[in-house]
């Protein structure tokens, strides 16, 4: 056990898990998840990818407890009109992976709790894994030294002599799907094949077990069916810089395509998640402008009734967070205690 588990243990013993509930009852929690890996130890992408049994687990302690469950639309409406239930609670998963319908959504499902995925469109219609997840994955697990894939790369920018530190593989990886995604579409999974051969990189078992896939068009329809909210999460996963034009046209590419997909129309589709939580309020007059009703980010905290709809606290979960750590962010402790910080600190 860790000392911050200990702590948090002790506080909880001694009713400070319940005065938080109290305190905070009329505020929203809206937990935000991503996939599954389904890759076998080691585990990969703590906050990206959970383990499955994890994932069952939390929305098993979730059930049992006295946080109510709510849809997204519903529970932003009632926060609206004061009819929020106590310590209400909405799941939210983003990004719209192939695990998330393999295996949250049975887990959801059984336990009768609703949720909202948000879905990028582009892989999910082509049906090639996602190039810049992967190839971070492909840096992270080589056999091989990352040096052997230099000679892919034509990059005007220094390159680390010895990229053994995250930093230096993310970087790495920033650049190899640059370059990659800078070609021609019909050029693209070969140059992967490539640098997976530089790195003595097994990708057989990545696609055939769709590790890195999203949902298939007909998977999306089946989660709607099974009544999920299917929502917007721009068509590439790209916020272009923040570019109001080019935000907009992402938005309405993710709408159309999934419009099509579940035969609606795109006006149905009316919350938004930033891609990678990276968010600036300069967007928020496009996002209205779009009809967005509410958009999510990944900075943690509640939500309260007069909170901006365009910059929504979720309360990110991950492989890392001991589920006791996970309580003290729902019954609101941790939110109260970084409202204190942030108080002192001015």
């Amino acid at each position: 056990m860790s000392k911050t588990e200990a702590i948090l243990r002790a506080l909880r013993a001694s009713g400070a898990f319940e005065a938080a509930r109290y305190l905070t009852r009329r505020k929203l929690r809206i937990l935000c998840y991503h996939g599954l890996w389904l890759g076998g130890a080691p585990h990969y992408g703590d906050c990206l990818y959970m383990d499955p049994k994890k994932f069952e687990e939390r929305m098993e302690w979730l059930a049992a407890s006295r946080y109510p469950v709510l849809g997204l639309d519903e529970a932003l409406r009632r926060l609206d009109d004061g009819s929020l239930p106590d310590n209400a609670v909405v799941i939210t998963i983003d990004d719209g992976w192939y695990s998330t319908y393999r295996g949250m959504v049975p887990v959801l499902v059984r336990l009768g709790l609703p949720a909202t995925v948000y879905v990028t469109t582009y892989y999910a219609t082509r049906q090639i894994p996602v190039l810049n997840v992967l190839i971070q994955h492909m840096l992270e697990a080589a056999p091989r030294t990352l040096s052997s894939c230099y000679e892919l790369l034509q990059s005007e920018n220094a390159l680390p002599d010895a990229p053994s530190s995250p930093v230096d593989r993310a970087y790495l990886a920033q650049e190899l799907t640059g370059q990659i995604d800078s070609r021609p579409y019909s050029e693209r999974w070969p140059a992967v094949e490539k640098l997976a051969a530089a790195l003595d990189f097994r990708l057989e078992p990545v696609i055939s077990g769709r590790l890195f896939h999203l949902m298939s068009e007909d998977e999306i329809r089946g989660l709607a069916a099974l009544g999920m909210d299917i929502q917007l999460h721009t068509h590439t996963h790209r916020m272009h810089e923040m570019n109001a034009s080019r935000v907009a046209e992402e938005i309405r590419r993710n709408r159309i395509t999934l419009a099509r997909i579940l035969d609606r129309g795109p006006e149905e589709f009316r919350h938004f998640c930033f891609p990678s939580g990276v968010f600036s309020s300069e967007i928020f007059r496009t996002l209205r402008d779009l009809g967005m009703l509410s958009a999510t980010t990944t900075r943690s905290g509640l939500v309260d009734k007069g909170d901006e709809r365009m910059e929504l606290n979720r309360i990110l979960d991950c492989q890392s967070l001991s589920l006791i750590e996970l309580e003290a962010r729902v019954c609101g402790l941790w939110h109260l205690l970084s409202v204190s910080r942030a108080r002192l600190a001015r």
